[in-house]
């Protein structure tokens, strides 16, 4: 009985040891594994610093780097955008009319040779040009009338006088409103009637040259 009361000890003693042996390898591969990824972080580091053309050394400036590389990028998008606007309005002027000079004149409508045309009107004789994109402009008008609400049920109407430029590209540009007293409202909706008015077919001309063409008409806002 002694005996086999020894073999137990020493059996348990061995599984001791043998536990112990197996915590200190778990405790080595854990720790190999751990230099592993720290110096996988330092090359990754390393990698990135190049790419940025940085030359800073601190493991705690990886995130920064980062930030500055993405900010850069969109630096260069900006810049390329704005290359590709600057392109873009250089090849407009480009394909303009030939008769376009280089300061573009700025004249009453009545006094242009070739009215702005809309694009109904095209086709028709130079004698009718005129009323013909005064009735397009009305039939436009009370296409996208719409009182505005407040002001209609506070009871204010009255006259907005409206100018705007119908420039060399034929776009409406330089919009200028002007309403009764308390007709901000009013003034508010002439403008975007004004600003809904579509592309002219032509753009004026005087003479040979094409010229900005400036037009006035009023919008009557009446309450019946």
């Amino acid at each position: 009985m002694l005996i086999f009361l020894c073999n137990c000890f020493v059996f348990i003693h061995i599984l001791c040891i043998i536990a112990l042996l197996i915590k200190n390898i778990y405790i080595m591969v854990s720790r190999f594994l751990y230099f592993v990824f720290v110096l996988f972080l330092g090359l990754s580091y390393s990698q990135t610093k190049k790419s940025c053309g940085k030359k800073k050394n601190s493991f705690n400036d990886v995130f920064n780097i980062a930030k500055k590389c993405s900010t850069s990028k969109k630096g260069t998008k900006r810049m390329l955008i704005r290359r590709k606007k600057s392109k873009k309005n250089h090849m407009r002027k480009n394909t303009s009319n030939a008769g376009l000079s280089t300061t573009i004149e700025k004249m009453p409508f009545n006094l242009v040779d070739r009215k702005p045309v809309f694009s109904n009107c095209v086709g028709i004789e130079e004698s009718k040009q005129s009323k013909c994109f005064k009735n397009e402009l009305l039939r436009h008008v009370k296409r996208h009338f719409n009182y505005p609400e407040d002001s209609y049920e506070r009871g204010i109407q009255g006259k907005v006088l409206v100018q705007f430029v119908i420039d060399e590209f034929g776009e409406v540009d330089n919009i200028w409103v002007r309403g009764p007293k308390n007709g901000k409202e009013l003034e508010k909706e002439a403008k975007r009637i004004v600003k809904r008015l579509p592309k002219f077919v032509f753009p004026g001309k005087k003479g040979n040259n094409v010229v900005k063409v400036k037009y006035g008409f009023p919008i009557n806002f009446r309450i019946e």
